[in-house]
């Protein structure tokens, strides 16, 4: 039999018990995740082998963990003192089987062998009637969760729960056939074995439901302590002879099937030419990388709650096979427009230009065109992936009929794989009708390959090719053709496209992967706006901004199709209501991403996944934020000594998003991940898996008696809902010690989300704290994150909760620090920021595993000095922190020598300590020129007054981790803007006093995407951007340089300009001609700049033809 239908349920238990809370492991976590792991790579791929008594090995051990699980929730506190005991024998025994599986289960991954597939069942040419015998649903479901609740019994013996377990899989076995025969018209013998089928159906559900209802009597009985082991050891030795006969009975069925004058149908076998018989399966390279993932069903073109489908031929011409666009397709009005359609508008403060919006993908173009231009000889292959409906195709033919590529690419061949495409398409396309002089002799598949191979190296020996390559969906191709491409040495490009992870080539130096993620809010919206078409009230559009950015998801065919539909609809909230919420209920774009979830998403990104579920529905959750959850959670831990785990949770993150599971709502100016959510669509599926594994509980709704909880509750969440169980347990004081002991003994994690005004929410979280700490619960937790909760009432009794890692108080606005803070020895993360709190505890030294400290600049936060016995060692993160001529940076702060962010404020606090205060900032500038692993700094310098004053700080260029700058302040080392670091991305400059052009300098930057020069950044009258300078900045704002006059842009300058903010510069004269040239200007804001403005205005003014290109331009007075 299939022994996926054996081994996939035992997978999909196994990770459910991994991701169960309650569950305790007896220290055995490692083992159960790398079996789970290599079950997964086995089951998903499509070369399987694995043995039967494996797969039941591994469920004993489930269930056995599971019964320990259940037997610990119902016995009282004195037992547990025993548990530690019994526990220590048990571990041993499962250590030593699980040893045994895991050689065996090794051992099976090098035995894989290729399924066959069977040949198709022909058509019956009998004219008999069909009988419809629905004997899969009706008799033989029955039967099988029978068989299901006795292999989960646990009180029978083990012996008859594996004799269930393998009648449950030849049943199941036998309902795939059963399934399909009852699809066909049916001859007498099958027939007869249908009827067999149902009669040994019935005959097992009696025997099985008879012992089960017996058991069940013998419960009850009033001698049950008396006759019950008796009794119970008669019925399981007969019910195992009657399984038995059940074994034997039902391998002679399937016997006989095979018997039967047809085979099992399965999807016909791809087509060949006439002479090319369908290839030998292909040996099984266990070095290919990558991963087999399964076909994933579900035609995601379309979005079955609507009826106008052709709408997105853009997005899915991966599934009709439609070519490139034609020449005189690319140069038509539109041609890259999502709807073909670019329409045109115009207004006072904004114009539209007729040029498509390609906002979503500019960012992925560059890096894209950058690859495939570079000068490199060897051959290069890019691929593009996301779910479907993304733009993948749409990106990949604005790259294939981008001028820049035409010319640098002589020869380009864009081929469309569908399902049934082999090796032949490819070679079709490449080298025409000459392959066929290649042929198959004697069957000999190798060889053949290898001429097809030598064919094709030695015709593109000396064409440089663009070759795309759309729809790619198994990763055979590149193992039949990707020897070809060795030894090129012309500058050929591959570009693959799919929707599928594990069939491209993985990354390396030759191989890159461009994963398309989700678009921004900003972008979506963009995009929406410009898909309606026609003219739409603001009010409404901004009534219904938040419902559409959640609904769509970033997911650009979404997007496009509601603002169609919703541009059918009337100019009314109601008629608008009910189109999204409609909308909202259809899931098949996202059915894709579904299924990668529930077959193929590994149990790490699982956990994270899951906390998104922690926030409420319509949050923008700061990555910052959640990320610092998720390391207080373990979820962060890293395999070696080398990342640490911020480093493995951002990856983390990184992940999801490339798998469109999560949306990147807004990105910080240096590319980085600010906020981001999960798709409403996702979010509806996920909440049941989140419950299911007990990662989330409700403990049930209002309508009952609270006094007792449905279960402990691992993370309890606090999101103002008096439908919950625990509104009445945080904001009523009622609940008696023992209901919030059984509630919340084991809590891990408590997050409050009452962001109400007013003193109440702080008072109630308080409250709530003190009870359930003094009934002896939250002894285990790790995470307190009462952030925008104002003003908590923290009871002292915070003070014993030892295992606190995380402490979040942002946007509280405390007045001051608990003075338990020094009883915290765990706390890892630490959040002040827009608090009050203006000076910090001498224990704060004293905490040695803190990492992150938040505090809050404007209230001028301070250290004391340090004592001799200082262990605060390992801090990552100081941001908000307070200097003054008093603080102890010497031999105090500059020991903090692991920042990877920091962020000071240094105000003098008196005139006639201007001497102390330099000696301090000298001590800042030595203590930041030791800082190696700094990737983030924000420095600000002012005087008694608030007025910026002198910033020392020296050289920055042999920082090469240094990606962000923000300097407040005059710098007395006028030459530091040429000595700011290669690597640097964001850079932010006020009050600098800069006398010399800066811009000569930041031009040669090569990696500068962001550049802010703020009030007094530059005190000089002419600025000058040189061609070739700012090669990669895409932001630039000029905001309040009073002496400015004069600014020219030389061709070539700024080249991936995108967005340009001049703001209150009052003496500049005129835009700069060669804006006219940076056709990549796409944003263009002029603030309180009335000449600038009369420059442009009408768009007919003396500037105007300087930006017309631009897409959008505002002006404001």
């Amino acid at each position: 039999m299939d022994r996926k239908l054996v081994s996939s349920p035992v997978l999909w238990k196994l990770s459910d018990l991994l991701l169960n809370e309650s569950v305790p492991f007896l220290g055995l976590e490692h083992q159960l995740e790398s079996i789970e792991s290599k079950l997964r790579d086995i089951v998903n791929s499509d070369f399987f082998d694995c043995k039967r008594d494996l797969a039941y090995d591994i469920e004993e051990v489930i269930d056995f963990l599971l019964q320990k699980a259940a037997h610990r929730s119902q016995t009282g506190t004195l037992l547990d003192y025993f548990s530690g005991f019994f526990d220590s024998i048990d571990q041993r025994k499962l250590r030593k089987k699980l040893d045994r599986i895991r050689i065996e289960i090794f051992r099976s991954t090098d035995k894989l062998s290729r399924r066959k597939v069977m040949e198709p069942w022909p058509a019956s040419s009998s004219s008999s009637t069909r009988k419809q015998l629905d004997v899969g649903e009706s008799i033989m479901s029955p039967v099988i969760r029978k068989v299901i609740a006795l292999a989960t019994h646990s009180q029978i013996s083990p012996s008859v729960r594996r004799q269930a377990r393998w009648v449950r899989d030849e049943m199941r076995f036998l309902h795939v056939f059963v399934k399909d025969l009852e699809s066909k018209e049916l001859r007498g013998e099958e027939m007869a074995w249908m009827e067999e089928v149902s009669l040994f159906s019935r005959s097992a559900e009696d025997v099985i439901g008879l012992f089960l209802s017996r058991w069940e009597q013998t419960k009850k009985s009033p001698f049950k302590h008396i006759a019950s082991a008796s009794c119970k050891f008669k019925s399981q030795r007969k019910l195992r002879k009657e399984m038995d006969q059940m074994k034997t009975k039902v391998q002679e069925i399937i016997k006989r099937f095979g018997k039967l004058p047809h085979q099992m149908y399965m999807p016909p076998p791809p087509r060949f030419p006439p002479n090319l018989p369908p290839p030998p399966p292909i040996p099984f390279q266990p070095n290919f990388p990558g991963r087999f993932v399964p076909n994933i069903p579900g035609d995601a073109t379309s979005l079955s709650s609507f009826d106008d489908d052709d709408y997105f031929d853009e997005f899915d011409e991966i599934e009709d096979g439609t070519p490139p666009p034609s020449d005189e397709q690319a140069q038509q009005p539109g041609f890259n427009n999502f709807d073909g359609n670019a329409g045109a508008s115009s207004s006072s403060s904004s114009r539209r230009s007729e040029q498509p919006d390609v906002t979503g993908f500019d960012r992925n173009m560059d890096d894209i065109m950058e690859l495939l231009l570079r000068g490199d000889p060897d051959c290069l292959t890019v691929s593009l992936l996301g779910m479907e409906g993304i733009g993948k195709t749409k990106l990949g033919k604005s790259i294939y009929e981008n001028p820049a590529i035409r010319d640098h690419f002589p020869h380009r061949a864009w081929i469309s794989w569908v399902r049934d495409s082999n090796i032949n398409r490819l070679m079709e396309q490449i080298l025409g009708p000459q392959y066929l002089s290649i042929r198959l002799v004697n069957g000999d598949w190798d060889d053949y390959l290898c001429r097809l191979r030598r064919m094709l190296n030695d015709y593109l020996m000396d064409k440089r090719y663009l070759i795309v390559i759309d729809g790619l969906s198994s990763k055979v191709l590149w193992n039949q053709i990707g020897a070809a491409f060795n030894g090129l040495s012309n500058g050929t490009r591959i570009i693959f496209i799919s929707s599928k992870l594990g069939v491209t080539p993985e990354s390396s130096e030759r191989n890159f992967t461009y994963s398309l993620q989700l678009w921004s809010d900003e972008d979506s919206w963009a995009l929406f706006v410009r898909s309606l078409n026609v003219n739409i009230p603001l009010e409404l559009l901004e009534l219904k901004r938040g419902a559409i950015l959640r609904i769509c998801g970033g997911l650009p065919k979404a997007i496009v199709k509601l603002a169609e539909l919703l541009a059918r609809e009337n100019t009314f909230a109601e008629d608008w209501s009910r189109v999204i919420e409609k909308f909202n209920k259809d899931e098949g774009p996202w059915s894709g991403t579904l299924q990668e979830i529930n077959k193929n998403l590994p149990l790490y990104l699982r956990r994270c996944l899951f906390y998104f579920q922690l926030f409420p529905e319509h949050c923008e959750i700061p990555v910052r934020r959640l990320i610092g959850l998720w390391i207080a959670e373990g979820f962060g831990h890293p395999s070696n000594d080398k990342e640490s785990p911020e480093c493995v949770s951002d990856k983390c993150l990184i992940e999801l998003a490339n798998r469109n599971m999560i949306q990147v709502t807004r990105k910080k100016l240096n590319g980085k991940f600010r906020t981001c959510r999960l798709p409403d669509a996702l979010r509806v599926h996920w909440l049941l898996k989140t419950k299911e594994a007990k990662f989330l509980q409700d403990n049930g709704h209002i309508g009952g008696n609270f006094s007792t909880c449905s279960g402990t509750t691992y993370r309890l969440v606090d999101h103002f809902d008096h439908r919950r169980a625990c509104f009445d347990h945080i904001h009523g004081d009622n609940a008696a010690p023992s209901s919030l002991y059984s509630c919340y003994r084991d809590t891990v994690s408590f997050l409050s989300f009452d962001s109400r005004q007013g003193s109440r929410p702080g008072e109630d979280v308080g409250n709530f704290l003190q009870r359930c700490i003094s009934s002896k619960c939250f002894s285990s937790l790790w995470v307190l994150d009462l952030e925008h909760v104002y003003k908590p009432k923290l009871p002292k009794a915070v003070g014993q909760l030892a295992r606190l890692k995380y402490l979040g108080l942002r946007s509280t606005y405390l007045e001051m620090l608990p003075s338990f803070i020094n009883k915290l020895p765990k706390l890892q993360t630490l959040d002040l920021k827009r608090t009050h709190i203006n000076a910090l505890p001498t224990s704060i030294w004293m905490m040695q595993e803190l990492r992150h400290l938040f505090l809050d600049e404007s209230s001028g936060c301070k250290f004391v000095p340090q004592p001799k016995d200082s262990c605060l060692v390992d801090l990552q993160t100081l941001w908000g922190a307070f200097i003054n001529e008093d603080s102890p940076v010497k031999d105090g702060l500059d020991t903090f020598l692991n920042l990877t962010k920091l962020g000071l404020t240094c105000r003098i606090s008196e005139p006639s300590q201007n001497e102390a205060m330099s000696s301090q900032l000298d001590a800042v500038a030595n203590w930041v020129l030791k800082l190696n692993h700094l990737k983030s700094l924000k420095l600000k310098s002012f005087n008694e007054l608030g007025q910026p004053s002198d910033l020392h700080l020296e050289s920055l260029a042999d920082h090469m981790d240094l990606s962000s700058i923000h300097l407040v302040g005059n710098l007395k080392t006028q030459y530091l803007v040429s000595e700011f670091p290669q690597n640097l991305i964001e850079l932010t400059l006020s009050a600098s006093g800069l006398v010399e052009d800066p811009m000569q300098a930041l031009g040669k930057l090569p990696n500068l995407r962001n550049v802010r020069l703020f009030p007094g950044a530059y005190t000089g009258q002419k600025m000058v951007c040189s061609s070739g300078g700012f090669p990669k900045l895409q932001v630039l704002k000029v905001l309040e340089l009073d002496q400015l006059e004069e600014w020219n842009v030389e061709e070539g300058a700024l080249p991936s300009l995108k967005c340009l903010e001049i703001r209150s510069c009052r003496n500049l004269e005129m835009i700069p001609d060669g804006l006219q040239y940076v056709k990549t200007l796409s944003k263009l804001k002029l603030a309180d700049m009335p000449v600038l403005s009369a420059r442009i205005k009408d768009s007919q003014g003396e500037d105007w033809d300087k930006v017309a290109h631009v897409l959008h331009v505002y002006v404001e007075s």
